[in-house]
C-alpha cells in the first residue's frame, strides 16, 4: 500500500521531533494548534503504540494525500520554508496500523520503500 509521510529532507523526521533544533520555533507552534488530542491524536491515545506489532520503528503517515493535507491545513508553506517533504513509500499492508481515529496510520518505515518526495504542499 502507500503511505504519504511528512519528513525532513535532511534527517528524515517528523515536524513534532523534539530533538531538533533547526525547526524548533516552526515545531513549537505547531505543537501548540496541535495540542486539541481528539482532534490531533497522539499515537498513544489513537491505539497505535498499544497495537501488537507497534515497535520503534513504526512512524506516522496518512494513507491519502487528502488526509495529510486535511492534518497539516494552514501549514503548507511552513513545512516548505523548514525543509520538510511529502515522502511517499510503498510498505506491506501487513507492517500498517491504523489509528482508531481513522486520521493516521503508522508504517514499519525500514521496511518500507521509498518512491519518491515531493516538495510542494497543497494544504
Amino acid at each position: 500500500m502507500i503511505v504519504y509521510r511528512v519528513e525532513h529532507l535532511q534527517t528524515g523526521n517528523g515536524p513534532y521531533f523534539r530533538y531538533d533544533p533547526r525547526y524548533k520555533d516552526f515545531r513549537d507552534e505547531i505543537n501548540g494548534i496541535h495540542d486539541d488530542e481528539l482532534i490531533y491524536p497522539a499515537f498513544q491515545l489513537d491505539g497505535i503504540t498499544s497495537h501488537l506489532l507497534f515497535t520503534p520503528d513504526f512512524h506516522s503517515g496518512f494513507e491519502s494525500l487528502k488526509d495529510l493535507n486535511w492534518w497539516f491545513k494552514g501549514f503548507g508553506q511552513k513545512l516548505s520554508e523548514n525543509n520538510f517533504v511529502i515522502a511517499i513509500y510503498e510498505v506491506e499492508e501487513s507492517r500498517v496500523i491504523r489509528g482508531d481515529s481513522g486520521k493516521q496510520v503508522a508504517f514499519d518505515l525500514p521496511k518500507a520503500k521509498l518512491i519518491r518526495t515531493v516538495d510542494r504542499f497543497s494544504c
